[in-house]
């Protein structure tokens, strides 16, 4: 073979060896933005705060890692390096074949991470709207809690006694309870301002459900 086509192999063989981990690297990344999206789904998010402030973080770290990777893998270089090295190696027809089958490769990794992308802002809105009413219902409960449970408990039973200790006793019980109250109040009125931020029906119900029972309450004070 007067050596050329030995010297040709090599070069064949240097070729291949910088293709296959270039191409290898690509279909591991696109099986990665394929396994992201099918991990982390808006219609199944977790119900607990704990789990979801946990599936957030962990889902913008690897759409971090998977965006750094791919922004530093150096895929214009690689490409022009194996376009170079294909026609050194012309006699091979399926050089230039494969460099082709790259590039396709590297555009439809592009494609996948534009998606990818577009994915990873709506899961972000989810969970952090879905964050938010799960923080609302907490709060929310705690607040309808104490006007039920202490509120209008303490209204109902409340007893001024017949001396004058005992009218002042419940004069000073009475503006304790009456401070405690106007911070539920207050905190009350908060949410619901916070609230009318998200777009959520049942936290929407709610809100008008709150907003009632303050009103009642209010009226039951004066």
């Amino acid at each position: 073979f007067n050596g050329n086509l030995s010297n040709h192999h090599e070069e064949w063989v240097r070729f291949r060896m910088k293709l296959e981990p270039y191409t290898n690297s690509c279909n591991l990344t696109l099986k990665q933005i394929s396994r992201c999206k099918m991990m982390y789904n808006i219609n199944f998010l977790p119900s607990g705060l704990k789990e979801l402030h946990r599936v957030l973080k962990e889902h913008e770290a690897s759409v971090s890692k998977l965006r750094q990777e791919f922004s530093q893998c150096g895929h214009s270089q690689i490409l022009e390096r194996l376009r170079e090295e294909a026609a050194i190696i012309s006699e091979y027809p399926d050089a230039f074949d494969a460099v082709v089958a790259a590039e396709q490769l590297k555009l439809q990794m592009s494609s996948e991470f534009m998606e990818l992308e577009s994915f990873s802002r709506s899961y972000v809105t989810a969970v952090e709207a879905a964050i938010a009413a799960k923080q609302f219902t907490d709060e929310y409960r705690k607040i309808l809690s104490w006007f039920e449970k202490k509120g209008e408990v303490f209204l109902e039973h409340q007893e001024l006694g017949d001396t004058l200790q005992a009218l002042m006793n419940a004069e000073k019980e009475f503006d304790r309870f009456n401070y405690h109250a106007m911070k539920y109040c207050e905190k009350a009125g908060d949410i619901i301002e916070e609230a009318s931020q998200l777009n959520n029906e049942d936290v929407i119900k709610k809100c008008e459900h709150l907003k009632r029972k303050v009103h009642s309450f209010v009226g039951k004070m004066d």
